[in-house]
């Protein structure tokens, strides 16, 4: 085997490079590091993408049943307030007639006071129209509430849109990441091999500068097609090829 030293040369008998290779190759590495991290970031989301689908898949029907409850709850809670407004309402309403008959029945001897009696009747007119609007928003969201209680169906349909469409938009996230991956991944390597070659070419003397960085660079591989997996039919060929004995032993 032929020493290191007889390939490669001495390194203090080497001349220095010049200024502009060594600046060259301090950018292609910059640049190489630069790339690297943005790879680096999309590897992240992508991350992020497959961790956020999983979870969007299995708390879809959790956080639907809890928006489902919020607003049963907030429906529920308004139906009470608007009851008990209606309740203090009904009661001042009684008041008033109570106010009204003793008006409209003086004492004897002492006049009917038809201003303070046209008044109270007005109040009380006023408060019954209050009432009856109370009681249509109770029965309005009463029945907004019921067909929330009674949409299961509508439920699970819409849980499993959700999952299915939540799904898809994230792989075709994830596809597009991916790509842009790739795409960086070579870049950064393709800047890192070309400054190796600069760096190493001065080592090596048998090769040119464009072989040196057709050896160093992953140009030549396709990274999106992926190996043909093995012929069924030639394995099974080499098989048999190998469990037969020899032409001459079958001959003798």
């Amino acid at each position: 085997m032929t020493p290191l030293p007889q390939i490669y040369g001495d390194e203090a008998q080497l001349p220095p490079l010049h200024r502009d290779v060594q600046d060259l190759i301090t950018e292609l590495h910059r640049r190489s590091a630069f790339y690297r991290r943005i790879a680096v970031v999309a590897q992240g989301f992508v991350a992020a993408s497959i961790v956020g689908g999983l979870a969007l898949f299995y708390y879809t029907q959790t956080l639907e049943t809890l928006f489902r409850d919020q607003a049963i709850y907030s429906k529920s809670l308004t139906i009470h307030k608007e009851s008990t407004l209606r309740k203090e309402v009904e009661d001042n309403v009684r008041a008033l007639g109570f106010e009204a008959r003793s008006i409209a029945n003086p004492r004897a001897g002492e006049p009917v006071d038809t201003i303070r009696l046209r008044q109270v009747n007005d109040k009380i007119q006023d408060a019954e129209a209050d009432i009856a609007r109370r009681k249509k928003v109770e029965a309005a969201l009463s029945k907004e509430r019921d067909e929330i209680l009674g949409q299961t169906t509508d439920r699970m349909l819409l849980i499993v849109a959700t999952k299915i469409g939540g799904v898809l938009l994230i792989l075709y996230f994830i596809r597009v990441l991916v790509v842009l991956l790739k795409y960086y991944w070579r870049l950064s390597v393709f800047y890192q091999s070309r400054a190796d070659s600069l760096r190493s070419y001065r080592h090596i003397t048998t090769v040119s500068l464009l072989e040196l960085s057709q050896i160093l660079s992953p140009d030549a591989i396709d990274m999106e097609k992926t190996p043909d997996p093995p012929d069924p039919s030639s394995l099974a060929a080499q098989k048999d090829s190998k469990s037969s004995p020899p032409a001459k032993a079958a001959a003798a």
